[in-house]
């Protein structure tokens, strides 16, 4: 199954190997004062080459594993506060923890961006579940997700964030499985 193409990547693909070529070819001919048409060529032909074999290494879709090994689904949290711990490899994978109140009377809620967890390859976050006013009587949602990219790629892929953000939907990186937590009143 084939993914949506994603624009703004495209884009930069298309910049970067024509902009690349491009003054590869004006510089050879610039160089060789227009006698070498056929270095030019050449020039313009390696160059885009060898952008294009960069960037598949630097673009290419993250590989990762993340997990959330506590707590378990269907846990209860007596308090805004919960604590959360997992695994992610490779272990300087980039981890992010999201967070989504589940309410039928409001659908369509976002998810919340939670603060980065502590440690590489097992780590251990602290999230919020609503305030000490609101979210309790409700269910919650929380995903981790991961990605081993360096960040300046990510901020590429507009796959950087910040605590409280808050997304319409989880980020299109690797994940771990959902765990529902309850907040009773």
């Amino acid at each position: 199954m084939m993914s949506r193409l994603n624009l703004p990547i495209v884009g930069a693909y298309v910049a970067i190997l024509g902009i690349g070529g491009l003054l590869a070819y004006i510089g050879t001919l610039w160089i060789t004062q227009r006698r070498r048409l056929y270095l030019a060529i050449v020039a313009f032909i390696l160059s885009a080459a060898g952008v294009c074999t960069l960037s598949f290494f630097l673009w290419r879709p993250p590989i990762a594993d993340v997990r959330i090994d506590a707590p378990r689904d269907a846990a209860k949290a007596d308090s805004p506060w919960f604590s959360v711990e997992g695994t992610v490899s490779p272990p300087d994978a980039t981890v992010w923890l999201l967070v989504h109140p589940c309410s039928p009377r409001r659908v369509g809620q976002p998810w919340w961006v939670q603060p980065r967890p502590i440690g590489a390859g097992a780590w251990k976050a602290e999230i919020v579940l609503g305030s000490a006013r609101e979210g309790r009587g409700q269910y919650f949602q929380v995903i981790a997700v991961a990605s081993p990219r360096p960040h300046w790629a990510d901020l590429l892929h507009y796959q950087s964030f910040s605590v409280n953000q808050q997304l319409d939907h989880p980020p299109a990186l690797p994940r771990s499985d959902v765990v529902t937590i309850w907040r009773p009143q």
